[in-house]
């Protein structure tokens, strides 16, 4: 997976990245490094925590985390603007940021 993504961070026709079901307990570092992404499906992982470099992905308009373990997230979820679906279902999640 991490070689495949590791080709994938010099593209710009890469918008839309599947990573679900592949047992990752964190994501991808190469992953912050792709910048055109739009849309993002971590979903039915080992997730228990979201870096705040995933936000800084600023074209992203849709992201699954569902399915995970994930007990929060950070604020910097605001930086965003572009989101339209942000998908946190069947987590651990305790609260949710007031910039969402």
């Amino acid at each position: 997976v991490l070689r495949f993504l590791g080709g994938l961070q010099h593209s710009k026709r890469t918008m839309m990245l599947s990573l679900s079901n592949l047992d990752l307990d964190d994501i991808p570092t190469v992953t912050y490094r792709l910048t055109h992404l739009t849309g993002l499906d971590l979903s039915d992982n080992g997730l228990r925590r979201v870096s705040g470099r995933l936000f800084s992905l600023i074209r992203m308009q849709d992201i699954n985390l569902s399915n995970n373990y994930i007990g929060a997230i950070p604020p910097s979820v605001g930086k965003l603007t572009n989101l339209r679906a942000l998908n946190l279902s069947r987590n651990c999640l305790r609260d949710l940021p007031v910039e969402l």
